[in-house]
């Protein structure tokens, strides 16, 4: 049976403990990113953006956006931002890759990559 974590208060937290961050770039689309979404490291850059999909690829690092970074040019800017590199992080608010909910295998590869992720329920 899964570990459910309960808070009591509405809107439940995003970080949850125990977390570690890195000052970081990151490639930021028009429109912006929002708090929850999870970055790989492109390691010809050393900068990160938003996964597109989530596999252990080349050593690549990930990280965690633990805020809403805007964007409002038309076309994709770097942006000096602390990131959450390992820690616990409420499941329900990651952010989708793609258009798809976190799967089980994709909890599997952030919890090797130092990252707890919790369902976090409200009562």
């Amino acid at each position: 049976m899964a570990n459910i974590t309960s808070v009591d208060y509405k809107n439940p937290p995003f970080a949850l403990g125990d977390n570690f961050y890195e000052e970081a770039t990151v490639t930021v689309p028009s429109g912006g990113l929002e708090r929850g979404t999870i970055l790989v490291r492109d390691t010809s850059t050393n900068k990160f953006a938003a996964a597109t999909a989530l596999s252990l690829v080349n050593g690549a690092g990930i990280a965690i956006l633990r805020e809403d970074v805007e964007n409002t040019t038309d076309s994709a800017a770097d942006v000096h931002i602390r990131v959450m590199i390992s820690g616990h992080v409420n499941r329900g608010l990651l952010a989708k890759i793609g258009n798809t909910a976190l799967t089980d295998v994709q909890a599997d590869i952030l919890r090797s990559q130092s990252f707890i992720v919790e369902k976090v329920a409200e009562v």
